[in-house]
C-alpha cells in the first residue's frame, strides 16, 4: 500500500516544525523524511526497518518493494512522529534556559555563594571606618573601630573608640539563639566591666537597632554575599521583582579577572516584604531601585561595585526624593573573595552627601566561642528570657469561648434528656 495523503501531511508537519534538524540534531530525520517522500512517489511501501550506527542512534533506513497487499505498519509512523516531537520539545526547553541570563545567573550565584557561606560560617574580623557627612556647607567626620564575630546564627558587632560630636563611646550589638542585646560604655557612666545594658530581649535584632552614626554599610560589609543599599544581594538576585535589563562581560584588569556588568530594575514583591519583616532589617520596606552592579565570576561572584538610584518613599528615614548610592569593593583574599579589604560608599540625597570608607585589617575563620555572644562575656548577668504570655485581650477571648462551649454542651444535654424522657413516657 502506498503512502496515504494523511501520512504525507504528518511528515510535512514535522518538516515545518523542525526547519533546522540537519544542522543541529544527531538524528538524521530530515534525510529520512525526504527518502520516504521519494519512495512514496515510486510506489515503495513504508517498511520502517532502521539500521543503527555505532552511536546507538538511527543512522539509515532500508526499503524494499513488498508484495501486493503488504502492510505499511502505521504504528511505526506514529513512533517516529512522537520521537520527533519529543526531540523538538527538549531542544526548545534547553534553548529557553540558555536564552534566560537571569536564570543562569541565579543558578551560578546560588552555587558559589553557598560555598562561601559554608567557609565563613565562623569568622572574626577587625576594621576601621571613617564616615564623612557634607550637608549645607557643614562637614562632620565620625570614626570608629569594629570587631565583628560570627558563629552560625550568632553574631556580634563591637564598636570601639566611636567619636561623635566631640564625644567618645564604645558600643556592643549581639544576638544569640536565646536573646539579643545592646551595650553602651561612655566616660560619664560606670558599671561592672565598663558596660551598661541599653537594650536586651528575645526579639532584638542588630540591623534594626544600629543607630545612624554607625552606618548600616559598616555592618553589611561582613554579610555573605554582601548588600546593595541595605538590601541583601542574594535576596535581590532571587526576587521575582528583579528585572534583568542587560548583562555584559567586561574584560579583566591587572588586579581583577573578567567581570559581569548587570543592569537591573527591582521592585519589592509581597514575598520580599514578608522576608524583610521577618529578618528585621530596620526599615519599613525594602528599597525599590534601578542601576548596575558588577560581579566577578572567578571570585565566587563577589560584588565588585554598584551604582543605583532608590525610588522615593522606600529608603532612608523619611526621605521622599531619590537616593543615589554607589560603592566599590576590593578584596584581599581571592580564594574566598567575600570579606572585603576595603569598601567605599557614597550616598547623595537632598543636597547631602555621605561618604563611608571601611578598611578591614584582620580576618580569621576559627577560634570563636559561643560564650562570646552572651552578656556574661562582657561581665554582666544573663537576662531572664520569660516565656510568651497571653495578653489580657486574648485571655478574655479564650474565657468567653470556653463559657459559650460549656453553655452549648449543657443545652444539648437538656434537649437530649427531655426528648429521651418523653419517648419513655409514651411507651
Amino acid at each position: 500500500m502506498l503512502f496515504s495523503q494523511s501520512r504525507l501531511y504528518h511528515i510535512h508537519m514535522i518538516e515545518y516544525m523542525l526547519p533546522s534538524l540537519n544542522a543541529r540534531w544527531p538524528l538524521n530525520i530530515r534525510s529520512f523524511i525526504i527518502q520516504r517522500q521519494r519512495e512514496s512517489r515510486r510506489g515503495n511501501v513504508a517498511s520502517w526497518d532502521a539500521t543503527w550506527d555505532r552511536t546507538g542512534l538511527p543512522g539509515g533506513l532500508r526499503s524494499h518493494r513488498a508484495p501486493t497487499g503488504g502492510s505499511t505498519h502505521p504504528r511505526h509512523l506514529s513512533c517516529w512522529f512522537g520521537i520527533a516531537i519529543a526531540c523538538f520539545l527538549a531542544v526548545a526547553a534547553q534553548e529557553s534556559l540558555a536564552d534566560d541570563p537571569l536564570a543562569r545567573l541565579r543558578e551560578a550565584t546560588a552555587t558559589a555563594w553557598s560555598q562561601v557561606a559554608a567557609r565563613t560560617e565562623t569568622m572574626r574580623a577587625e576594621a576601621t571606618s571613617i564616615k564623612t557627612i557634607n550637608s549645607g556647607g557643614k562637614k562632620t567626620v565620625l570614626t570608629h573601630g569594629l570587631i565583628y564575630k560570627r558563629k552560625g546564627s550568632q553574631q556580634s558587632l563591637e564598636v570601639r573608640n566611636l567619636t561623635e560630636n566631640g564625644g567618645h563611646s564604645d558600643r556592643v550589638f549581639a544576638i544569640n539563639p536565646r536573646y539579643g542585646f545592646q551595650l553602651t560604655s561612655a566616660s560619664n557612666q560606670a558599671s561592672a566591666g565598663g558596660w551598661v545594658i541599653r537594650d536586651a530581649g528575645p526579639n532584638y535584632g542588630i540591623s534594626a537597632n544600629l543607630p545612624a552614626v554607625i552606618d548600616e554599610m559598616t555592618h553589611s560589609v561582613f554579610s555573605v554575599p554582601g548588600k546593595i543599599a541595605t538590601l541583601p544581594l542574594d535576596m535581590l538576585i532571587n526576587s521575582e521583582g528583579l528585572t534583568l535589563v542587560r548583562s555584559t562581560k567586561k574584560n579583566g584588569m591587572t588586579n581583577r579577572p573578567e567581570a559581569l556588568l548587570v543592569e537591573f530594575d527591582y521592585t519589592p514583591t509581597a514575598e520580599d516584604l514578608k522576608q524583610w519583616s521577618a529578618e528585621g532589617f530596620g526599615q519599613a520596606t525594602p528599597p525599590a531601585m534601578s542601576g548596575t552592579m558588577t560581579l566577578v565570576p572567578n571570585w565566587h561572584y563577589a560584588l565588585a561595585n554598584y551604582s543605583v538610584t532608590a525610588r522615593p518613599n522606600v529608603i532612608g528615614r523619611g526621605k521622599s526624593s531619590p537616593v543615589r548610592i554607589s560603592a566599590s569593593i576590593d578584596y584581599r583574599s581571592r580564594n574566598i573573595a567575600t570579606i572585603p579589604s576595603r569598601v567605599e560608599q557614597t550616598i547623595s540625597s537632598d543636597g547631602m552627601t555621605r561618604e563611608v570608607k571601611c578598611d578591614i585589617a584582620e580576618v580569621a575563620f576559627d577560634g570563636v566561642d559561643d560564650s562570646e555572644f552572651t552578656l556574661t562575656h562582657y561581665g554582666l548577668p544573663e537576662v531572664a528570657v520569660e516565656p510568651v504570655r497571653l495578653s489580657t485581650g486574648w485571655k478574655l477571648i479564650l474565657l468567653s469561648n470556653a463559657i459559650l462551649a460549656i453553655g452549648l454542651l449543657v443545652l444539648l444535654y437538656h434537649r437530649f434528656y427531655a426528648k429521651s424522657k418523653g419517648g419513655h413516657s409514651t411507651n
